[in-house]
């Protein structure tokens, strides 16, 4: 890439290029106009996690202009939404923003998913952990149907999917054993936000979402009426 000029760059490769040359000259205030729009989701998501890290590493304040409000919330401390000829509306907090946008404009450039915006900002830290009924996939042959939904994991305790007394009954007639589970959707970590708890359980036929470590081991289970719990006592 150094002998490279930077029309011979791909899209990405120039973004990143021109993100690390922008805090050189060391200036006490970085202004970025619409940094990241020229590039595909993928690429997008990578670099606004590098400047998430180059702001943590650096201490500059940053301005970054976009039009892409769930970008906004992903990078600003604070936001402020402007009206068409640049007539400022609201700058806050985006927790506070999506709890309670100023007018009717904030509201409307926000969106619909304002409730689900706000459980993005949360971490999920503190969320009760159950406990869940859990099948060894090397004892599924001499295990008791469960009464509901059980998840069956492997010998070092990492999900594999979800099975029934149904699914249970056709493995041991014959069926495969992804033919009889449904498979584990999204998974929850102790580092997430609340989103991806309510993901989670929202995704799990017993509606309980699989919690698990960095390692990917199961460590126990989320329910989303926890989630909006944890919700309502934050706003």
């Amino acid at each position: 890439m150094a002998s490279r000029y930077p029309a011979q760059l791909s899209g990405g490769e120039q973004q990143r290029v021109g993100l690390a040359r922008a805090p050189a000259a060391d200036p006490p205030i970085l202004l970025m106009d619409e940094a990241f729009s020229a590039v595909d989701p993928v690429v997008r998501h990578d670099l606004q996690n590098e400047i998430l890290r180059l702001q943590s590493d650096l201490h500059k304040t940053i301005v970054f202009v976009t039009h892409d409000i769930d970008e906004a919330f992903k990078l600003g401390e604070v936001v402020a939404v402007f009206a068409p000829g640049g007539r400022l509306q609201q700058c806050d907090q985006p927790a506070r923003l999506l709890a309670r946008p100023a007018n009717e404009f904030v509201s409307k450039f926000i969106g619909l998913g304002r409730g689900y915006r706000l459980l993005q900002l949360f971490d999920g830290a503190g969320l009760e952990l159950h406990n869940l009924e859990r099948i060894c996939v090397s004892s599924l042959g001499r295990s008791q149907p469960p009464d509901g939904w059980a998840l069956v994991v492997s010998d070092d305790d990492v999900p594999v999917g979800w099975i029934d007394a149904d699914g249970l009954r056709r493995h041991r007639d014959g069926a495969t054993l992804p033919d009889a589970m449904t498979v584990v959707g999204a998974v929850f970590r102790p580092n997430g936000n609340l989103s991806q708890a309510l993901d989670a359980a929202l995704s799990s036929p017993s509606s309980m979402g699989v919690a698990v470590d960095d390692g990917g081991k199961v460590i126990g289970g989320v329910l989303a009426d926890d989630v909006l719990s944890a919700l309502k006592s934050r706003r």
